[in-house]
């Protein structure tokens, strides 16, 4: 139970350091917030973006993010590549022999190998500033053309990164995408320190069988319709594009330990995945999240509204632009999200 609730026109909410034992719907673990210039009190969730630290709050979080992978393709009927890119082999990320001892040729991620903990990180923490170097160089081999990219990172179980990208760009041929993502994997970058990154070859992973991923993998993909893919559903037969995004999404929410990264400046490793992001969007790709938190949020002050009850708001959801969503949320869709409310209730004695 909160004391009172803040009615400040501008509240200066903070974390109170100790908010106890608090209940609130759709969240395991929520926060109490504290206004700092009347001391009112505000429950809200804790926004996680992963399942195994909040599973509704993970999960609100893949939705959005399957709505968001999905704007890129409403207005864009053709032009798109899926895209993959690897780590490196043995050659140059060697395996851990403390960990394994049965040679090169045998290990693989799936038998539980790893690579070795600081080559894999150094290459992990530069491998986000290199993608950025690759979309500029696409872009300088294609001029005149513009360019977008929705891109997800994977954690495999070797231990590095593994990227997966959905790059559009209309006019393009297969062949000539195909041939410039090549070259720029090709590519040793010279990173400032004087390590040289370089991206892996076909079926470098060193896997049993020689499953290793392919890193000039394109897809050209058909045109995407943003109606019909909210209404597949589990079970029937699913469109190659849905399939990527919900592929995408759990990559970017799912638990488990991220991969660790190399401090460029200090040479610390670190086992929480700082240096790089689980995803990200280039500028006109389509909507961004502050415009679904946004619009989830309209969306819920006028249920709200309809219903007769007071729809509590935070300074957490991201501005007050509507956002280009267009139209109300169908709550039935695979996309949904669910309203991205703080509490709605009608007394804070609610608030248990």
């Amino acid at each position: 139970m909160i004391g009172h609730r803040c009615l400040c026109s501008a509240p200066e909410f903070k974390v109170h350091g100790q908010p106890g034992r608090l209940v609130l719907d759709g969240c395991d673990h929520p926060m109490l917030l504290v206004c700092g210039r009347c001391s009112g009190e505000l429950i809200v969730r804790c926004n996680a973006t992963r399942e195994d630290r909040c599973e509704p709050c993970g999960k609100r979080h893949n939705r959005r993010l399957k709505r968001l992978i999905g704007s890129g393709f409403v207005d864009r009927p053709t032009g798109f590549f899926f895209a993959t890119g690897t780590a490196p082999g043995a050659d140059v990320l060697p395996w851990d022999t403390s960990t394994c001892n049965h040679g090169d040729r045998r290990c693989s991620g799936k038998m539980g190998c790893r690579v070795e903990r600081l080559t894999a990180a150094r290459w992990n923490g530069f491998a986000p500033q290199v993608w950025s170097w690759m979309m500029t160089e696409i872009r300088r081999r294609l001029p005149g053309h513009d360019v977008q990219f929705w891109k997800c990172w994977e954690t495999q179980q070797r231990g590095v990164l593994h990227v997966h990208a959905i790059i559009w760009c209309v006019g393009v041929s297969a062949a000539r995408m195909a041939d410039i993502w090549k070259k720029v994997l090709q590519k040793k970058y010279q990173m400032d320190d004087g390590y040289r990154f370089e991206w892996g070859t076909e079926r470098s992973c060193d896997a049993i069988g020689g499953s290793g991923s392919s890193v000039a993998e394109l897809i050209d993909l058909h045109g995407f319709s943003f109606e019909e893919a909210t209404e597949v559903r589990e079970g029937e037969q699913q469109a190659e594009q849905l399939k990527f995004i919900r592929y995408g999404a759990k990559y970017c929410t799912k638990g488990g330990k991220r991969a660790c990264t190399v401090n460029r400046v200090t040479g610390e490793i670190r086992d929480d995945g700082r240096g790089y992001r689980t995803w990200s969007a280039s500028s006109r790709w389509g909507l961004r999240m502050k415009q679904i938190r946004a619009d989830q949020q309209v969306w819920a002050q006028q249920a709200a509204t309809a219903a007769g009850v007071v729809a509590g708001t935070a300074d957490e959801v991201g501005g007050t632009d509507s956002g280009t969503v267009g139209g109300a949320l169908d709550s039935s869709s695979d996309f949904y999200a669910g309203p991205f409310v703080v509490c709605s209730v009608g007394s804070s004695d609610q608030l248990l």
